[in-house]
C-alpha cells in the first residue's frame, strides 16, 4: 500500500499540472520463483530427462513450453523448457536447459583368432572420439587389447560426459 504523485505536462503549451492520488493494494507476498530440476543430469542418447517442478504446491497453476501442466515432463532432445507459474492472478517464468548426449559406439576389429606357432593377436576398439577405453582385464586407456588365450573381451568407451557404449569379440586360438 502506498500513496504516489503524478504530474502531467503537456508539450507544446502551458505547463499544466495536476496531482493524482492513488492507493495500490499489493496482493500477499511476492510470487516465488519456480525451482526446476533436471534428473539425470546427464542424458546420453535414447535415454530421457525428466524435468521437474519442485515447489508446484506453491502456485494455483503452470504450464510448461510444450503445453504439459504436469509437474513433471519428459524431454528427448537437447533444449530448453520454461515454465511459467501463477498465484493469485501473478506469473512467473523459469527454465531449465536439458542437454541429451549422443551415445558413443565402439566395435571391435582385428584377428579373432590365432594359431600356432604365434601365442597371441592384437584386437583394436574403434570408439567416437573422445574416448576412455577400458577392456574386461583391466586394461585402460588404450584402444587396443593383446589376447593371449582364446575367449571373449569385452570394452566400454566412456565419452567426456560419462556416456558409454560396450562391445564384446570371441577370440579362438586354432
Amino acid at each position: 500500500t502506498g500513496f504516489y504523485t503524478v504530474t502531467v505536462t503537456a508539450t507544446n503549451s502551458v505547463p499544466l499540472s495536476t496531482t493524482l492520488n492513488y492507493v495500490i493494494h499489493i496482493l500477499g507476498s511476492a510470487i516465488s520463483s519456480p525451482a526446476i530440476t533436471v534428473s539425470p543430469s546427464v542424458t546420453c542418447g535414447n535415454t530421457p530427462a525428466l524435468v521437474t517442478l519442485t515447489n508446484g504446491s506453491s502456485y494455483n497453476s503452470y504450464v510448461w513450453s510444450t503445453g504439459a501442466t504436469t509437474s513433471t515432463i519428459s524431454i528427448t532432445t537437447t533444449s530448453t523448457v520454461q515454465i511459467t507459474v501463477t498465484k493469485n492472478g501473478c506469473s512467473r517464468t523459469g527454465s531449465a536447459v536439458v542437454q541429451i548426449y549422443p551415445t558413443p559406439t565402439v566395435t571391435i576389429s582385428g584377428a579373432l583368432s590365432y594359431c600356432p606357432p604365434s601365442t597371441s593377436t592384437s584386437i583394436f576398439a574403434n570408439g567416437t572420439s573422445p574416448v576412455s577405453y577400458n577392456w574386461d582385464n583391466g586394461a585402460a586407456s588404450t584402444y587396443s587389447l593383446s589376447v593371449t588365450s582364446s575367449g571373449t573381451h569385452t570394452v566400454v568407451v566412456s565419452d567426456a560426459h560419462g556416456c558409454k557404449d560396450s562391445a564384446s569379440a570371441t577370440v579362438t586360438a586354432g
